[in-house]
């Protein structure tokens, strides 16, 4: 709908009518009520529970030995 296809006295009817309404209103000591939006910071937190390193024990030539290693160690470990 553009422009031209509005009706120019009922635009300003509507004003003065509009206008009316908001005055009277204002003299009554009316209460507007209007929708707010509040925003708040939230933080949160979460745990997570990671890998960082395996504890493994291996027998070497009838010693029992402890270490660590990043990677997951496998059957096998290679021993210098």
């Amino acid at each position: 709908m553009g422009n031209e296809d509005r009706n120019p006295v009922a635009t300003v009817a509507g004003a003065i009518i509009g206008g009316a309404i908001g005055h009277s209103l204002g003299e009554r000591g009316a209460t507007v009520v209007r929708p707010v939006t509040v925003c708040q910071s939230v933080r949160a937190m979460r745990s997570v529970e990671q890998v960082r390193g395996y504890r493994v024990t291996y027998r070497y030539h009838g010693q029992i030995y402890a270490t660590r290693t990043s990677e997951r160690p496998g059957r096998f470990l290679r021993v210098h």
